[in-house]
């Protein structure tokens, strides 16, 4: 895949966590990642447990959700020219109905092995987009 984007946005999510990175004029920056507290089954009763695991995954992808929002969209709309999503958790990310519908182009990579920042890096070779550098975490915001 050729990136003739100058700003490429990439949402990994699954069960275990979300990282979200940019890549810009081929310097990769990862933007925030987060680690869920979703409730394990440790002997609570089938019923319960999926009631209570059904709430926390809806809790998770709406603050997923208001998360990209913040950091992808500005008043004058997308601030990247496109955002990649992928994980196992995307498909509930973007059918979600609080998903802001000025996330326009969006692209879904299915079967990533990994989630966070391997599975980023899975997404790229996936989709064979190279760059140049990290960004350094310890300094200010590329993006």
């Amino acid at each position: 895949m050729n990136l003739n984007y100058k700003a490429t946005g990439f949402v990994i999510v699954d069960g275990n966590g979300v990282c979200v990175a940019v890549i810009i004029n081929g310097v990769k920056q990862i933007i925030w990642k987060y680690n869920p507290d979703l409730p394990r089954r440790m002997g609570m009763g089938n019923a319960r447990f999926r009631e209570i695991r059904k709430i926390k995954e809806s809790e998770y992808d709406d603050l997923v959700i208001s998360k990209i929002e913040e950091i992808f969209i500005t008043d004058e709309g997308m601030n990247v020219d496109k955002i990649v999503f992928a994980g196992r958790r995307a498909d509930n990310i973007i059918s979600n109905e609080n998903f802001d519908i000025r996330l326009s182009d969006i692209e879904v990579v299915h079967n990533i092995c990994y989630g966070m920042e391997p599975g980023l890096d899975d997404v790229l070779k996936k989709l064979e987009i190279k760059y140049i550098r990290d960004f350094p975490q310890h300094n200010s915001m590329l993006f």
